[in-house]
């Protein structure tokens, strides 16, 4: 009786409540992402491309002065986010609603010739990924007031950055 009532829960909640279902898997629970980057975003969860601003990959329509939301789901093990920068100033500003924040604890790269670099099964190397740089800027709204500015190296335009999660 008790497999029956769990199967039919585990129906229900797939079919009916797609995304809310409890899990046991490792990572992430269902959490709120505010992220912003100066210029052009893009942002992963797990590998899987979730948002891409309106420029990318060459015009700067300023939206990096505002913050994107996203609900990152539960069980993701990979947060990545990349950003092209056109010029001037650069960084990455993140913050969750469970307390995660950008700072030097996340792993950023300028080799823009990575494949797969925000999917959980990729082997990070010391050439390719190291802590990230801190950079001061100014607090955005939305995104918690402890959040860092990070990229990977200030001489380079472009930056992936990301937080393990599991």
């Amino acid at each position: 009786m008790i497999l029956v009532q769990k199967f039919a829960i585990l129906i229900l909640c797939t079919t009916h409540f797609e995304g809310a279902c409890p899990t046991n898997e490792p990572g992430i629970k269902d959490t709120s992402l505010f992220a912003t980057c100066d210029n052009l975003l893009m942002i992963y969860f797990d590998g899987v491309l979730q948002f891409e601003d309106e420029g990318w990959p060459g015009t700067d329509t300023y939206q990096w002065t505002s913050a994107t939301e996203l609900v990152i789901p539960s069980g993701t093990k990979v947060l990545g986010i990349e950003c092209k920068d056109l010029g001037g100033n650069m960084g990455i500003l993140a913050s969750t609603s469970d307390g995660l924040v950008t700072n030097g604890k996340w792993q950023c790269s300028h080799n823009d010739k990575l494949v797969g670099w925000a999917e959980p099964g990729f082997e990070d190397s010391a050439e390719d990924f190291s802590e990230a740089l801190t950079i001061n800027g100014k607090s955005m709204p939305n995104i918690d007031n402890s959040a860092q500015w990070i990229w990977a190296n200030q001489t380079y335009s472009w930056a992936a950055c990301k937080k393990r999660l599991d």
